[in-house]
């Protein structure tokens, strides 16, 4: 009886453990081209996957089954870029290189007037009436 038991618990010990071996780790950063900084807060989009970088610029994605990826990287101020990822055993740091984009505002002019100022300013109409 002891070992069935003792059979038993180490079937179920070693239940989880087997799902787990078919599943892989993307580790990986992402950089700024301009000046080779972290890009904090890129977002790696993929179809069952997401992750933020850190303030370092890293990311990690877990429990990636073996196959082929697309990921989506985009970073505020950046050029979206997809990547495609072959994970597989021998899958080693992914380096991820965001081009800057150059956006030009125009002056903005922010100009305002008071309730008290409006009701002077609006045109009243008045007409006197008298008895003729």
């Amino acid at each position: 009886m002891f070992y069935k038991i003792l059979s038993i618990g180490l079937f179920f010990s070693l239940c989880p453990t087997a799902p787990a071996q078919g599943s892989f780790l993307i580790k990986g950063l992402v950089l700024l081209v301009k000046d080779l900084t972290p890009a904090q807060g890129a977002t790696m989009v993929g179809k069952d996957h997401f992750s933020v970088t850190s303030e370092t610029g890293a990311f990690t994605i877990n429990n990636v089954a073996e196959g082929t990826y697309s990921f989506t990287i985009s970073h505020i101020g950046c050029k979206s870029k997809t990547l495609g990822v072959d994970v597989d055993s021998n899958l080693g740091k992914i380096k991820v290189f965001q081009h800057a984009v150059a956006t030009v505002l125009e002056e903005v002019k922010v100009s305002g007037k008071t309730k008290k100022r409006e009701a002077m300013e609006a045109p009243i109409v008045s007409h006197t009436v008298s008895e003729d």
